[in-house]
């Protein structure tokens, strides 16, 4: 009992310290023309869910308009890249600071195709389409670095997919060797899936690296720290470190 209040304990602790630790990643809002949004919300009143692009009239294929929407397009790559470019040294941090900054990527990068499915954004899609101004509309997902097939395809989900699992929670609130040894034995069983998100080789490697430095810190603060192994008596000195054995054996696999 005793064992599992201390890790409820432990895993209330690191959900604090993801709090603390949060991402702050920019947030995009695609601005529309005002004489597109005032179409589609004047047709959002009469019930119209996806406007026409004729009911729009002669201003929908006007050369000056057309153009002010492109440049209009431009500015939204220019945003949208602000977002998936950024990236960060997975060994400059902790596990956990890793995991939440792809956890907020993946909030930004959902609020932008949000945003392009929206019906304002893909109206104003119609209309380039429409007028066969097709350099415009043609690879605009992917040439701000999302996909052209859907969020559930680009490398930012599937990165933030794979990390959200890594239970890593678990050896951060581990208080003792054994809980310590299980919570690796879940998380190499949980890097297996690597391979198939196409998680960067160099970034793993890195990732490995940081979680070793998490594993000495919790051994040193939470393990041998809180329970001052050089003031035990013999006994329960073995008892505490009889474990390391078995750790360093799947540490090495």
């Amino acid at each position: 009992m005793y064992r599992g209040v201390n890790r409820k304990l432990g895993e209330l602790e690191v959900e604090l310290l993801r709090f603390q630790e949060n991402v702050d990643i920019p947030h995009i809002v695609l601005d529309v023309p005002k004489a597109i949004a005032d179409f589609v919300r004047s047709q959002r009143a009469q019930g119209v869910s996806m406007p026409k692009v004729e009911d729009m009239g002669p201003i929908a294929s006007e050369a000056a308009f057309l153009n002010d929407i492109q440049r209009q397009l431009n500015e939204w790559k220019k945003s949208i890249l602000r977002v998936t470019k950024l990236t960060r040294d997975v060994a400059s941090g902790s596990t956990i600071q890793e995991i939440n900054f792809w956890l907020a990527m993946e909030r930004a990068v959902d609020a932008i195709y949000d945003s392009k499915e929206s019906v304002p954004i893909e109206f104003t899609f119609n209309i380039l389409r429409q007028n066969k101004r097709f350099l415009a509309t043609t690879g605009f997902m992917q040439d701000v670095g999302l996909s052209e097939e859907g969020r559930d395809k680009d490398r930012v989900h599937r990165y933030a997919a794979f990390l959200r699992d890594l239970p890593i929670k678990r050896l951060l609130a581990s208080s003792d060797i054994p809980e310590l040894i299980r919570s690796l034995e879940l998380i190499f069983s949980h890097l297996k899936q690597i391979r198939r998100i196409e998680y960067p080789l160099s970034r793993c490697i890195a990732l490995v690296h940081t979680l070793a430095r998490d594993v000495v810190s919790q051994v040193q603060t939470s393990i041998l720290n809180s329970k001052k192994v050089m003031s035990l008596p013999y006994a329960d000195f073995v008892a505490v470190t009889s474990g390391f054995d078995e750790l360093f054996s799947v540490w090495s696999g």
